[in-house]
């Protein structure tokens, strides 16, 4: 959130103020308070046209114009926060935050001290800041968000899910929730409020939810994922449900049911038979490099399709194109061998049947994961997980495995958004064995 300028709270030092008039903020002359809160607005202005360079030049000569002034401090921080720029965001939040160290005015600089440190790789720290902004603003929506998120990614797992209900994606002003009783004796239905992979992770806590007595559940599904969740879940009548029934929303299971620790994946314990058969001995590998939303609730999850393209023809592997949207140039990449089945990568229940067929799957995090985590060992795929900086909370913020999901591999970028060069490598060795 950018902080808007006024006369008032741009008004520069006495030192400032010495001239006459407004005044180019290139001559290096004082400016007239209304100047000055103009060029403030101005560099404002750029962040919300994405001009982030224009931006902070615009803040630092703003700064020589009101000189100890809350809003160019913080708007530099945050634009520098914004470019990535994470060590210099730091200096000129910190600097934001002695400004005004307490009250509501505070959170911002605390918040974005937190996030700062987050995208640093540096979780414990930013969980301190944001407990700052939280005591500052107890209901803000976007604090207590990203102190769930970093705390699940922590393992810290009942502060985790007591704050994930004043999650993000949820568009209502929601307050902590009281624990379902020990009998629950009522129907429910189940909104399916996430995405679809967050619906196969967040239905691991139905039999919690059953263990509290409810006479029946009821959910609508999306219809990508439909077909897989009647086959994971017969007993979940689909639909809206009686008048009567209660809603609860998905993500809320965790908190109401109490059960806060890790449970197992969702089971499909049949599996078909294999589909795919690469001539040779050749290993047929799945593979998909890009998933996830841009928007602002969204995670964007990348990895270079050259890379991986590289990586499995240095491994002698077939590719098996389970991507996405994958475009004719990404395809391209990976050879006259691959196998394109990115049309069926649009299906849900179609990717779940072609998996027992793959020897490995190389992947960002996405649907396909919580898929494969739900086929039985012997079937399942090696499965090599490429987790993107900052992680899902799932995927923990350290390590080369998730308890989220056994038997899975994890390579993590560095705080840079960058696969190290090994990554790869380790990969390959590993489909070579």
């Amino acid at each position: 959130m950018e902080a808007q300028a006024t006369a008032e709270a741009s008004r520069p030092t006495r030192e400032a103020r010495q001239g006459e008039g407004p005044q180019d903020p290139d001559d290096g002359a004082a400016l007239h308070p209304v100047v000055a809160a103009r060029l403030l607005n101005f560099g404002v202005d750029a962040r919300q046209r994405k001009d982030n360079h224009e931006a902070i030049a615009a803040f630092l000569a703003a700064l020589e114009a009101v000189p100890g002034e809350m809003p160019p401090v913080f708007n530099l921080g945050e634009v520098l926060l914004a470019e990535g720029r994470h060590e210099e965001a730091i200096e000129w939040l910190w600097k934001a935050v002695r400004i005004c160290p307490i009250g509501p005015g505070s959170r911002h600089g605390w918040y974005n001290l937190g996030i700062a440190h987050w995208k640093m790789g540096r979780p414990e720290e930013a969980l301190l800041f944001l407990e700052r902004a939280a005591r500052a603003a107890p209901t803000d929506l976007e604090v207590r968000h990203n102190i769930a998120v970093i705390s699940l990614a922590l393992g810290r797992y009942e502060t985790g899910w007591t704050e994930y209900v004043w999650r993000l994606v949820v568009k209502r002003n929601k307050r902590p929730l009281s624990p379902l009783p020990e009998r629950f004796e009522r129907p429910v239905y189940l909104r399916c409020e996430q995405g679809l992979g967050d619906i196969l992770y967040f239905f691991r806590w139905l039999p919690a939810l059953k263990a509290r007595g409810v006479t029946s559940i009821h959910s609508k599904y999306p219809a990508k994922i439909a077909p897989v969740m009647r086959r994971a879940f017969p007993e979940v009548i689909e639909g809206f449900g009686p008048e009567d029934a209660v809603d609860l929303f998905i993500g809320d299971l965790p908190l109401l049911t109490g059960e806060f620790g890790v449970l197992p994946p969702v089971a499909f314990l049949d599996p078909p038979a294999p589909m795919i058969r690469p001539a040779g001995q050749r290993k047929s590998v799945g593979v998909t490099w890009r998933a996830g939303t841009k928007f602002d609730l969204g995670q964007w999850k990348e990895a270079k399709p050259e890379l991986v393209a590289d990586m499995l023809r240095a491994a002698n592997a077939i590719p098996v194109l389970l991507q996405r949207g994958a475009t004719l140039d990404e395809k391209r990449l990976f050879g006259s061998s691959a196998i394109d089945l990115c049309a069926d990568a649009e299906s849900p229940e179609r990717v779940l049947d072609i998996m027992p067929s793959l020897d490995a799957y190389v992947t960002v995090s996405n649907t396909n994961v919580h898929l494969a985590a739900g086929l039985p060992n012997p079937v399942r795929p090696a499965m090599h997980v490429l987790v993107t900086h900052p992680p899902e909370a799932r995927w923990m913020v350290r390590g080369d495995h998730s308890p989220w999901f056994p038997g899975m591999t994890c390579y993590r970028q560095n705080y840079r958004g960058e696969w190290e060069p090994q990554t790869f490598d380790r990969i390959k060795e590993a489909l070579i064995e």
